[in-house]
């Protein structure tokens, strides 16, 4: 008499595994042409709260007058070339205008950005008051992108 053959039993289905796509994050270190040009752009990001402990700005609409807030400006170099030293000014709405003129900042190659961060106590009262930032030197050779002006509400 013949074995019986076995059971067959019918194969389990299993989930299909998730596709996971993972980015390819090329970099390269900028390269600075030296024929090329400098061009050094300043941009308003925000007036608002920085927290010293946790590193983090955070935008306000609007400043209380007495409280200590911060301005964040971004210094970038739209250029070829990399920049020489540079500075800025700012003039915030403490002391009635108060200008921060800043010490010499190392050069930016291309592409490069540095995010600038001033605290200061706002010593102006209820209304709108100027909060300015100007980048000069560097060997910057387009100065039309190197000033913003904002106006910043202040409440009591």
């Amino acid at each position: 008499e013949p074995e019986p053959e076995p059971p067959v039993t019918p194969p389990v289905p299993t989930a299909p595994r998730p596709v996971i796509t993972v980015p390819i994050v090329v970099t390269a270190i900028p390269i600075s042409d030296p024929l090329g040009f400098t061009d050094l752009s300043v941009t308003f990001i925000g007036v608002g709260r920085y927290d010293n402990d946790t590193k983090q700005f955070t935008a306000l609409s609007s400043l209380s007058a007495g409280a200590r807030r911060a301005l964040r400006f971004e210094v970038h170099n739209i250029g070829t070339k990399t920049s020489g030293a540079w500075y800025f000014n700012a003039t915030l709405p403490a002391d009635a205008g108060a200008t921060y003129s800043s010490s010499a900042q190392a050069g930016l190659r291309p592409n490069e950005r540095q995010s600038v961060t001033l605290m200061f106590d706002v010593t102006e009262r209820d209304g709108t008051h100027p909060v300015t930032a100007a980048v000069t030197g560097g060997g910057d050779g387009n100065l039309l992108n190197n000033i913003f002006s904002q106006q910043v509400r202040i409440t009591d």
